[in-house]
């Protein structure tokens, strides 16, 4: 009986434990059986862990009864190699993951909590240009948040995409909120935002959109450098580039396009020659635009197709507010 208390024996108890509860918690995890559970997925996996544990160390009380000493030590020493390969592993894995989980231009990973509503707090976001000439790589589309609703905008940095949005922590914020005439406005926003769109006097931010998952949405956080970020897709609008183009008031043929207006959605088709000056889009199909030809005046001059795109080349540029 005093062998079940003797230091060899007190060991291999530990070094049992500690292997059979990270084999049971990799088992689970392997086998999938927390997928699609949530936060309570990592619950199911620990209880994994803790039930092989406590089977492993019941055998092992067994074990060190019915063998001797020597024996226990030898079964010690083994234990010992399978845990130091263990650790070894699992930290290989920690810098595999990190590694894949790092994007591109990463925003900062620090913490900002949203200030307090108050005049120092404001930020002065840089200006803004009404008509927009966009690069030649061109987004999947535009993200407006819904800043009424949720008047505290998210931001997170390197993302698991598998994983929902209560598992993951908040890099960094903008708080929406209104000034002393109801204006929309903000008591806080990060140094380095700057939307693609930004006027909040006419309740305009919007961002370009790179990519979109199931919960997040792949934004480009500052159109100047580059800089990524994700946001919550449940709180805000996503809009393709034919429902962007379609809310604009105008759009006008880029300096260096081809500026030809067509009678059909084709190349070799006939021209419409009439002097204009601006273009009513009224219907995208692929990349042709139907549009009202519109002179200064803003009086109708025609009708007609043109290219707003070739490939991913755009080939207009718009304006939100005129």
């Amino acid at each position: 009986m005093n062998k079940l208390f003797k230091p060899a024996s007190i060991l291999m108890y530990l070094l049992v434990i500690i292997i059979f509860f990270m084999a049971g918690m990799t088992l689970a995890g392997v086998s999938g059986v927390a997928d699609g559970q949530g936060l309570a997925g990592g619950a199911i996996v620990f209880f994994y862990g803790v039930i092989s544990a406590i089977i492993a160390f019941m055998f092992s009380l067994f074990v060190v009864y019915k063998t001797k000493i020597i024996t226990v030590i030898k079964i010690n020493k083994i234990l010992g190699v399978v845990f130091l390969l263990a650790v070894c592993i699992f930290i290989y894995r920690i810098i595999l993951i990190n590694k894949d989980e790092t994007p591109e231009k990463e925003l900062p990973t620090k913490v900002t909590a949203p200030a307090a509503s108050n005049e120092t707090s404001m930020v002065s976001f840089k200006p803004v240009f009404t008509k927009q000439n966009v690069e030649s790589k061109m987004s999947i589309g535009f993200f407006s948040p819904n800043y009424f609703e949720y008047p505290t905008l998210y931001f997170y940095g390197a993302v698991n995409l598998e994983k929902s949005i209560i598992e993951h922590m908040p890099m960094d914020s903008v708080v929406f909120t209104k000034d002393k005439h109801l204006n929309p406005t903000t008591s806080y926003a990060p140094p380095w935002l700057y939307p693609e769109h930004l006027k909040l006097d006419y309740g305009v931010i919007t961002f370009k959109v790179l990519g979109i998952g199931h919960d997040f949405i792949k934004v480009e956080a500052n159109k100047q450098t580059k800089q990524i970020t994700y946001l919550d897709k449940e709180k805000g609008t996503f809009m393709s580039w034919s429902e962007f183009l379609l809310s604009n008031n105008s759009v006008e043929f880029k300096h260096n396009s081809l500026k030809k207006v067509f009678v059909k959605p084709l190349d070799y088709a006939g021209e419409i020659k009439v002097d204009f000056s601006f273009m009513k889009p009224l219907l995208i199909e692929e990349d042709w635009m139907f549009v009202k030809l519109v002179d200064a005046n803003l009086r109708e001059q025609g009708k007609g197709w043109v290219r707003w795109k070739n490939n991913e080349k755009l080939l207009i540029k718009y304006s939100l507010f005129s």
